[in-house]
């Protein structure tokens, strides 16, 4: 990142991801949703940052303060699955397997800068949309093979 001269701390996130999880919450239920950032606990990082934060500009670290430990393991889940339908897509279909794992690669890499996974922005739209649907996939060329050669319709009269 330094040597494309970006700041290495990305404008401060990095420092405040450390910051924000010294906070003391309940690991195992979080702080319940969007409920980390209200009341006196984020007094701390409003006196550290002028711009007075009200994200953590990660959504990985986001799911966990809301969520606790059985969130992040729910989003993990949800990542996986998505995943491994567009990989799937991707060997059957390189056109729109090729889009549905841009969108997966796009949530991954976006929410580590930015916290989109508790917004429906854009990028998490598309990646639930094929996380969630499976489509069926095309026979491979053995699974067409073993149904033998293809019948002419025209062949009957139609």
């Amino acid at each position: 990142i330094s040597s494309a001269g970006r700041d290495a701390t990305l404008t401060d996130r990095t420092l405040l991801w450390g910051e924000i999880l010294k906070l003391p919450i309940n690991p195992w239920l979080g702080t319940g949703w969007d409920n980390f950032w209200l009341g006196d606990r984020i007094a701390p990082l409003w006196e550290m940052w002028w711009w007075r934060p009200r994200s953590a500009h990660n959504g990985y670290i986001e799911i966990y303060l809301y969520l606790g430990w059985p969130g992040v393991v729910l989003l993990l889940g949800v990542l996986w699955t998505g995943l491994r339908r567009s990989l799937g897509r991707f060997r059957s279909d390189l056109e729109f397997g090729g889009l549905s794992l841009a969108f997966v690669m796009a949530a991954l890499f976006q929410n580590y800068a930015e916290s989109s996974f508790h917004r429906l922005s854009p990028i998490w739209f598309f990646f639930l949309l094929f996380a969630a649907v499976k489509l069926p996939e095309k026979p491979s060329a053995h699974e067409l093979e073993a149904l033998g050669p293809p019948v002419d319709q025209n062949a009957f009269g139609s």
